[in-house]
């Protein structure tokens, strides 16, 4: 994400993206980043490097960051897509996100 940010390749500056941090004392401990999702030709939104730091997960982090980069993007986004790692797989299921069958995918969550 970095280098993308750096290079001007992903800003998340487009029509309904974002990019969310989450701080403890001014450090950057999170982020979490939403995109048009370039894989589709339908409109469709893309969650994009999700993290937070090791020594500040299991505190509800992820979740507060995964809320807040989607709070108001179905007014963009009719539904959102990302391509979860097999860890993380059960964390985006609780979220309300389904398993699919697509490619550049592993889940998919409607918003409308």
């Amino acid at each position: 994400m970095l280098h993308d940010w750096k290079s001007g390749a992903n800003r998340f500056d487009g029509p309904g993206e974002r990019l969310i941090g989450a701080f403890d004392d001014g450090k950057l401990i999170g982020f979490c980043g939403l995109n048009r999702d370039p894989y589709l030709s339908e409109n469709a939104g893309r969650i994009r490097h999700l993290y937070v730091s090791l020594s500040h997960r299991h505190r509800g982090i992820a979740r507060a960051l995964e809320a807040r980069t989607l709070d108001g993007a179905e007014a963009w986004f009719p539904r959102i897509r990302l391509r979860a790692t097999p860890q993380s797989r059960k964390f985006y299921e609780r979220l309300g996100f389904v398993p699919v069958d697509e490619p550049e995918a592993t889940h998919s969550k409607s918003l409308r």
